[in-house]
């Protein structure tokens, strides 16, 4: 759970990066004595949003480290563009800017926990806009500056 509040808190979600040092924790928590249940860890977190989030780092470590997580756990397309996000980024770091366009497919689940499941059935389904200027001026500045410890 403090790793998906650090890819929040620290926008890495958002801005496409990879966290090797909350990969290689995932990796070390699956190898101890007790496994991890990935299907219960998967079913604390509520909202799209997060689920997208979970899934995400579970491909990342499947991908990378090669850990045994099932398949249905990483095979829905926004966390599986997410992930190819963050490989490209850490690749070809001038794909940062240009890849913050991959935030739009969250950006209405964002909005949708934002405003809470009550209020939420007020607006129709399908609702989308534009994210704010500043937000899109935070992201920019956030995407192209130096970050101890993010690839």
């Amino acid at each position: 759970m403090l790793i998906i509040h650090d890819q929040f808190q620290d926008y890495g979600y958002w801005l496409g990066d990879l966290d090797l040092r909350h990969l290689v924790e995932l990796r070390d928590l699956s190898n101890s004595a007790q496994p991890v249940d990935w299907e219960k860890l998967t079913s604390l977190v509520s909202g799209d949003l997060m689920k997208n989030a979970v899934e995400t780092q579970l491909i990342a470590l499947a991908e990378l480290l090669g850990v045994d997580v099932p398949r249905a756990l990483r095979s829905r397309l926004i966390p599986r563009l997410q992930f190819m996000r963050q490989v490209m980024q850490a690749r070809f770091p001038a794909t940062r800017v240009p890849f913050l366009a991959l935030t739009a497919p969250d950006l209405g689940n964002y909005r949708k926990a934002a405003r809470g499941a009550r209020q939420s059935a007020a607006y129709p389904r399908g609702l989308w806009s534009l994210p704010r200027v500043a937000t899109v001026q935070f992201l920019l500045k956030a995407a192209v500056a130096v970050r101890a410890g993010k690839v």
